[in-house]
């Protein structure tokens, strides 16, 4: 099963100030929750978390969790993990070795245009 991952970060509007994502709220960590996702190339059985941040042992975490997951309901074999080009999936070698563990191999399209169709 070839298996698209990707993560969106979620910028919820503070009404007591009116922030919605800026800078320095981003630099404390507060209003930002990342949807980690993951697709079944084959079948277009999804599996998402909301996480509290993108980095590569969350990354990591999920992947296994959506392995287990999608292997619930007999999609037992993951063959490639397409990415899109976040330092979590690129540069985390704790997702590297994630995807390594469920024997699978790791893509990272390098055109844009190719990311969005994951």
């Amino acid at each position: 099963m070839p298996l698209g991952m990707l993560e969106a970060a979620i910028l919820p509007s503070n009404t007591a100030t009116g922030v919605r994502g800026s800078g320095k709220v981003r630099a404390r960590g507060i209003g930002y929750d990342y949807v980690h996702v993951a697709i079944d190339d084959n079948t277009r059985f999804g599996y998402a978390e909301l996480l509290p941040d993108g980095n590569g042992a969350t990354a990591a975490g999920f992947l296994i969790r959506a392995a287990s997951y999608f292997a619930g309901y007999g999609i037992q074999r993951i063959e490639r993990v397409i990415t899109y080009n976040a330092p979590a999936y690129r540069n985390s070698t704790a997702f590297r070795q994630a995807v390594a563990d469920q024997g699978a191999v790791q893509r990272v399209p390098h055109r844009p245009e190719a990311e969005t169709g994951i």
